[in-house]
């Protein structure tokens, strides 16, 4: 493929940028962490952003004209993902996967009453989602769930529970992945609904993460009841969706795990140009060799870490590229989420050594550098080799699928 991007993506990062120059404070604290920017005193400025990023047109690029859509191709939406990541612009994904994921398997899978209710109030910023796929005792084996929706005449009701459940505490939908069908063999029995997060029965608690943020939630659902009308495709039929979820949420979770890691490597190379020693001091670290910003071996550690930055965003673009086309790009997704989370966390340490003990402080702390920020990807990374599927789970389909080994 030809990685150079178009004339009209280059403007939209263009245009993405000088929108996050105008309409993004610089105080402003969300978007450092998966998630934080629907917690607390940050939810409301993030709600007041949907609706500029829906005047943009950048909300519904992805799906037809007829649905409040502008048609965009893949990669045109993955351009926009990764620099309203990189600017930390808050509702660029309407909760979690409601643009990325939701909206695309809506457009491609849902009936006709499910598009025309839930893809134009995706597109003018109106209709937050979260995702509910792990449990308590399943983790990454969705085969495992054990949440049902037992049919009751032409009634569904659902019981069980969810974990990890991010921006659950302010979602007006779940996309909530059941079983319907006591079937043992691997993908049969599961459904997916669109579940009103306002429906009686459904109880959330949240869950702070290890940055103090209640990003996660518990979701509990207790006989809640639901129609056919909110299935999304067929009954049982979900594990045949899968693999364009997976696909999508990998390829773009990946994105935006790399973009993350880019600001944060670029806001420290600036500062070692700008502020010399980190430390503002000559306090000895484990490896003192990196205190200083002009030596060798930290310039040469910047440059690779540089340079795997570029190499990540370029595995999302090829992942990217192949589902434009069309083409079955399940391993790629993987790699790039593979490939990113870890490059996420190696980044985050490797900016904890480069500032030495000032790196530790919290953002709220005097003394922190770069406000903080290097503290809280070193401990909001730590999630990244759990989602969209673990860190093996990612390994498992790299060897089976691409290098032909066998599997269990």
């Amino acid at each position: 493929m030809d990685f150079r991007l178009s004339p009209e993506d280059l403007a939209l990062r263009r245009d993405v940028a000088a929108f996050a120059a105008r309409e993004v404070p610089g105080d402003w604290q969300g978007g450092f962490e998966y998630g934080d920017e629907y917690c607390g005193e940050m939810w409301p400025f993030t709600r007041e952003m949907a609706g500029k990023l829906a005047r943009q047109g950048w909300l519904g690029m992805a799906w037809p004209a007829t649905y409040g859509g502008t048609e965009r191709p893949v990669m045109s939406q993955l351009v926009y993902y990764e620099e309203a990541i990189y600017w930390r612009i808050p509702s660029f994904d309407m909760g979690i996967g409601g643009i990325c994921n939701v909206g695309p398997l809506i457009a491609a899978y849902g009936t006709e009453d499910q598009k025309r209710e839930h893809l134009p109030e995706l597109a003018r910023g109106a209709e937050f989602w979260c995702v509910g796929y792990s449990e308590p005792n399943s983790g990454s084996d969705l085969n495992s769930l054990t949440t049902t929706a037992r049919r009751n005449g032409d009634r569904f009701v659902i019981n069980g529970e969810k974990i990890w459940t991010s921006a659950a505490q302010i979602a007006d939908w779940c996309w909530l992945l059941t079983r319907t069908a006591s079937e043992t063999k691997k993908g049969h029995g599961l459904t997916i609904f669109v579940v009103p997060m306002k429906r009686p029965g459904v109880a959330i608690r949240p869950i702070n993460n290890m940055a103090g943020h209640p990003s996660f939630n518990q979701v509990f659902f207790d006989n809640v009841e639901v129609g056919e009308e909110n299935i999304l495709g067929q009954i049982n039929g979900a594990w045949g969706y899968m693999p364009l979820l997976l696909t999508l949420e990998r390829t773009f979770a990946g994105a935006g795990s790399i973009s993350r890691t880019r600001r944060l490597l670029d806001e420290t190379i600036d500062y070692l140009h700008s502020r010399g020693n980190p430390t503002g001091s000559r306090l000895q670290t484990l490896d003192s060799r990196l205190q200083t910003p002009d030596s060798r071996l930290a310039r040469h550690r910047l440059a690779d870490l540089a340079i795997e930055v570029e190499a990540g965003r370029l595995l999302a673009y090829r992942a990217a590229w192949l589902k434009q086309q069309g083409a079955v790009c399940y391993t790629e997704a993987s790699m790039v989420r593979l490939y990113s989370s870890q490059l996420e966390q190696k980044t985050a340490a490797a900016v904890m050594t480069l500032l030495g003990p000032y790196g530790q402080l919290t953002w709220d702390s005097p003394g922190a550098k770069l406000g903080g920020r290097a503290e809280r990807l070193y401990r909001s990374s730590i999630s990244e080799s759990i989602l969209g599927g673990t860190t093996e789970i990612q390994k498992n389909i790299i060897a089976t699928r691409h290098l032909g080994l066998p599997g269990k």
